[in-house]
């Protein structure tokens, strides 16, 4: 689900690919390599300390709201 979940975040954001920043600068989203929780997939970190697992289109739209 990595792949579906990163072209959410980068569609609900407006940022063309990875490694790309909202226009605001207030977003960049990154691949990572491995954060050792498969099990959990699809996992995002938030601010670089904030793991958080099984992110569906609706759990991103939560952690978003959070975050603004």
């Amino acid at each position: 689900g990595g792949v579906n979940t990163s072209e959410y975040l980068l569609e609900k954001l407006n940022i063309g690919k990875l490694g790309g920043t909202s226009a605001d600068g207030k977003f960049t989203v990154i691949e990572a390599e491995c954060l050792g929780a498969c099990g959990d997939a699809p996992v995002l970190l938030w601010n670089n300390h904030k793991m958080c697992s099984f992110m569906t289109p609706e759990a991103i739209d939560k952690q978003l709201a959070e975050l603004v």
